[in-house]
């Protein structure tokens, strides 16, 4: 199989809190934050960075039963 990777429209990256990591990729990085919302079926909150070339995915755990719990219990941050 000859396959060629064309790009990667988003990277999503599992936090215990938005608000560093926000600042990070807003204020030091200058990558503009397209919009924040709050997924309740996934019981998250997300903040999206535009790159240009793709987006970042900030993901925050709004309940301690949520998958995103769940990875940074075993996980860490990441």
């Amino acid at each position: 199989m000859n396959f060629k990777i064309l790009g990667i429209e988003h990277v999503a990256i599992a936090v215990s809190s938005l608000k560093e990591p926000s600042k990070v990729f807003g204020d030091i990085l200058g990558i503009d934050n397209t919009s924040t919302e709050e997924v309740v079926d996934q019981k998250v909150v997300t903040d999206i960075f535009d790159t240009g070339r793709g987006k970042v995915e900030l993901l925050e755990a709004t309940s301690e039963d949520s998958p995103i719990s769940n990875f940074l219990e075993k996980r860490g941050n990441g």
